[in-house]
């Protein structure tokens, strides 16, 4: 990309458009005044990569993977969104309005332990090192219910012998 300025100002900033996340990008300069030849061309600067936030989160699903007691174990799964040029830190994962926990940038999946009987709203966030993404979409699940237990019987001998 080739960009032309054409300033009478003194600032020795400016700010290019068009760029596109995730794209590395250099800079040189050569200035031209009145002279018949320009300056000479700088070196290219050090190269930089202009990100924005992830995409929003989606693909979210809610897998129930069994528990005891009054809790049931649920898996949050999530498909990875774009990144836009900065790498995924971490995913935030939210139920009910209250954030249960985190997952590493590198991961889709959560697992946790949630009270029986129940309904639930889930929210997954995506984060780099400077943004965050749109919430995915709210993913409602009903209340969670344990697999019921085999009944246990006995069997009684009359061992008079």
């Amino acid at each position: 990309m080739h960009v032309r300025l054409r300033s009478q100002a003194t600032s020795l900033e400016w700010r290019v458009d068009g760029l596109r996340n995730g794209q590395t990008y250099s800079v040189a300069i050569s200035a031209k005044n009145g002279a018949e030849e320009p300056s000479p061309t700088s070196q290219n600067s050090a190269k930089v990569t202009p990100f924005g936030p992830p995409d929003r989160t989606d693909g979210v699903r809610v897998e129930n993977i069994g528990g005891q007691g009054n809790t049931g174990r649920v898996r949050f799964t999530w498909t990875t969104p774009r990144t836009n040029g900065a790498e995924i830190t971490r995913y935030t994962i939210d139920v009910n309005g209250r954030t249960v926990g985190e997952a590493g940038g590198d991961r889709n999946d959560y697992v946790t332990d949630l009270p029986v009987g129940e309904n639930y709203r889930v929210k997954i966030r995506a984060y780099n090192w400077k943004n965050d993404s749109s919430e995915s979409d709210e993913v409602a699940f009903p209340g969670l219910h344990l697999a019921s237990q085999p009944e246990c019987g006995f069997l009684l001998l009359d061992t008079d012998w």
